[in-house]
């Protein structure tokens, strides 16, 4: 079962095939726009694009990327012990000078008030742009792999430094959950955010 470990670094490499990178690259793009449109209160969270939009949209509503993430999500030992998880998943498209600021997923003070027997864990795969750009995990540079899930303990701080090349940082990114989440009952209650997956090899 998950360890309540809020620092952990762990990298899954060849999470997704190279075609399944262009197919959620594709998906993305084609959606880019529609997604962009939908209104919510969260204006200033400090992002942009539709990473801004992780609040009230979750990429898994494409059955498609659904079917390909479900099964990857559970072969990763820290999650294959699970009947079922909740995840908040959303993408990241980011062109010519743009960035993601430097953060964490849930921090000390909210695990102390929320309770320490579950943990977010913060992932996201790199599915196209320049590798060697990378991500700065504790601010140490990790260079991308086309199709590596790295996977952060919720108070691990990261960011992805101004991006300067003409191909666009595509990446995506969901929030892990144990089901029995008590730190924040949206999850049951807002289904634009949040999906319930099932197991399939239990």
């Amino acid at each position: 079962i998950m360890t309540n470990n809020p620092y952990r670094i762990h990298q899954q490499h060849d999470f997704f095939t190279h075609q399944e990178c262009k197919t959620v690259k594709d998906l993305l793009l084609t959606h880019e726009e529609d997604v962009l449109k939908i209104p919510h209160i969260h204006k200033h969270n400090g992002y942009s694009g539709i990473t801004n939009k992780l609040h009230v949209y979750n990429w898994l509503e494409h059955t498609e990327l659904r079917n390909i993430f479900t099964p990857k999500l559970f072969s990763i030992p820290l999650f294959a012990e699970y009947d079922s998880l909740w995840v908040q998943c959303w993408g990241n498209i980011l062109r010519y000078g743009q960035m993601i600021k430097k953060h964490v997923h849930r921090e000390e003070h909210e695990r102390t008030k929320q309770g320490h027997q579950n943990i977010v864990y913060a992932c996201s795969v790199f599915v196209s742009g320049k590798e060697d750009h990378g991500i700065l995990i504790n601010d140490t540079h990790y260079t991308n792999r086309l199709g590596e899930c790295v996977v952060l303990g919720e108070e691990v701080p990261h960011r992805v430094k101004t991006y300067y090349h003409k191909e666009p940082r595509i990446s995506l990114a969901f929030d892990i959950m144990t089901k029995d989440w008590t730190g924040d009952m949206s999850c049951i209650h807002t289904p634009e955010r949040y999906v319930e997956l099932q197991n399939p090899y239990i």
